[in-house]
């Protein structure tokens, strides 16, 4: 498949599949790249012919089944003319339910009791995907990052994230650690950095990733950080 970049092996790779064109979902693309563990966001058009191109993607981490109701109906799944059928059931059993969410753009109302008679509905959703995800026209044209189901997708996303880093460092000597405890003052902790990716070591400091009690302060990303006592990281 042409245009398939690869994802590096730190960081999480978002498929998006549609039988829409980019364009209805490009601001969806913009706001999953400023997500600072995702490295590339890959949109694939999907048709009845091509469907099985997909289990050549390697490094996917996140799908996103995309669509719009500029089509005309909410048809996903389980209801007359539906047309994501067999693709929602292949992503579901290639990638795994807990990775695959569906996002349905361009509601006139994105309520809950909405998402719930959706689910009634077309039950197959909540059955092989991991959550469903409603957005409204206007949503898109004020603030769409400040959206609440945007922020539920981006810590969706920055949980695989922190999951795919920790699987990559099995059976790898991945940080050194020498701490030296003041009463009083703190923690002081020196690691070997270079160990890290940035994109992590900058999501540590922001404690996004870990519990820390307290504001981490960073002195130099080469030598010492400083914990507020106590020190407090979980693995």
């Amino acid at each position: 498949m042409q245009g398939i970049l690869p994802c590096r092996s730190s960081k999480v790779c978002v498929l998006i599949v549609s039988r829409d064109d980019r364009s209805s979902y490009e601001w969806l693309i913009s706001n999953l790249l400023t997500i600072p563990c995702v490295g590339h966001v890959q949109p694939v058009y999907i048709s009845s012919t091509n469907m099985n191109l997909i289990k050549y993607i390697k490094g996917i981490t996140v799908i996103v089944l995309y669509h719009t109701k500029n089509r005309g109906r909410v048809n996903i799944t389980d209801v007359t003319d539906s047309i994501y059928d067999r693709e929602l059931e292949y992503l579901s059993r290639r990638f795994g339910k807990e990775n695959v969410i569906v996002v349905i753009d361009d509601l006139d109302a994105g309520s809950s009791e909405q998402k719930t008679r959706i689910l009634q509905n077309q039950p197959s959703i909540e059955r092989l995907a991991k959550d469903l995800f409603l957005f409204t026209t206007m949503e898109k044209v004020v603030k769409p990052s400040q959206s609440k189901m945007l922020i539920q997708i981006k810590d969706f996303i920055e949980e695989k994230g922190k999951t795919r880093i920790l699987q990559s460092w099995k059976g790898m000597p991945v940080i050194s650690v020498c701490c030296l405890t003041f009463f009083g003052f703190g923690t002081f902790c020196k690691f070997k950095l270079s160990t890290l990716p940035l994109w992590y070591i900058n999501h540590l400091f922001t404690s996004r990733l870990y519990p820390l009690s307290g504001q981490l302060s960073v002195l130099s990303f080469d030598q010492w950080l400083v914990w507020p006592f106590p020190l407090a990281i979980s693995y």
